[in-house]
């Protein structure tokens, strides 16, 4: 900080010396008229707020099938999102859950941890004007780097691990939606999927609406896959099972060389929180509610990842 207030006194001299410079006739090829300001705050936010409410603010109709918008207050006034309108969603699990993400904050607001508020500001404010067409196509530009299909030849029980593991999502994947990715071993260059193998899989995202596609897209930004949120939303895998197969080679290098608790452990814990988040932001806003695993077929039940911390074993999908 001293040394950027020494630098802003510098170039503010250096601003009312080119101007005194001017005005007194010299030949000066330009004047700094004023200085560029970056004002951010380094301290959290604090809780201003003792109550949080959520309220039905309007039904647009009579009818049973209309959808009512809730809101959300703090204390007696009413939320905003960054864009400063009024926060409003048409879901009522989505209210109450933003809701219990505020009033669950302490004296200072964790903001960079109210994932389901931040999805929710995102989808209403929409600041880059994305589609869910423009959503779809990121996500389907990141099967080509999908996490699964990397393989690392180097060592052969950690290809053993990715093998067992991997292998029942990615041939899963490939039988539902008809398509085929090939593996990736002994190099980092990307795969060529062709274009009309990915209609399947763009009609089921498409299918969906644009918040469901928000917080899909969220979830394979934060697990850099595509194949382990659609497991998730399938019912094919839980999210913390996702969460485990894509940290795969991190949790065995960690297993050989350890871990530092503060670091690794926190890491697994915020990817957990951003990937449930952005799939239960998905399900509020699918018409077809999730199974319960108990009611899974034989095929779609979740694999069992599993493995003692000592050796790190793989054990066999279920």
């Amino acid at each position: 900080m001293n040394a950027s207030n020494g630098l802003l006194r510098v170039i503010q001299n250096a601003s009312v010396n080119l101007s005194r410079n001017s005005q007194s006739g010299k030949n000066v090829g330009y004047v700094i008229s004023g200085v560029f300001k970056r004002h951010y705050s380094p301290q959290p936010l604090k809780r201003i707020y003792a109550c949080v409410n959520v309220n039905p603010a309007s039904e647009t109709s009579s009818s049973p099938d209309s959808a009512t918008t809730y809101e959300i207050t703090l204390d007696r006034k009413k939320l905003r999102t960054p864009a400063r309108n009024i926060f409003q969603v048409d879901n009522p699990g989505v209210a109450y859950t933003v809701g219990a993400e505020w009033a669950a904050q302490g004296k200072t607001l964790a903001q960079s941890s109210m994932h389901l508020t931040a999805l929710s500001n995102t989808s209403q404010d929409n600041p880059t004007k994305k589609t869910k067409y423009d959503l779809s196509t990121e996500i389907l530009t990141l099967l080509t780097s999908e996490t699964i299909i990397f393989r690392s030849p180097e060592d052969s029980r950690l290809w053993e691990m990715q093998r067992d593991l991997w292998d029942p999502v990615l041939y899963w994947f490939q039988d539902e939606f008809s398509i085929k990715i090939p593996i990736v071993s002994g190099t980092i260059l990307c795969p060529t999927i062709p274009e009309d193998s990915l209609v399947s899989l763009r009609n089921f995202i498409l299918s969906h609406s644009f918040e469901a596609v928000q917080g899909l897209a969220f979830s394979c930004h934060t697990l850099r896959s595509v194949i382990l949120p659609i497991a998730v939303a399938k019912n094919r895998l839980r999210a913390d099972e996702a969460v485990r197969l894509s940290r795969l080679e991190i949790d065995f290098q960690s297993s050989h060389w350890g871990k530092v608790e503060w670091a690794h452990d926190l890491e697994y814990y915020d990817t957990l929180m951003r990937t449930s988040a952005g799939m239960m932001f998905y399900d509020f806003h699918t018409k077809i509610p999730y199974t319960s695993s108990q009611d899974l077929s034989k095929e779609s039940k979740p694999l069992d990842t599993t493995a003692t911390e000592s050796n790190a074993a793989a054990v066999e999908a279920k």
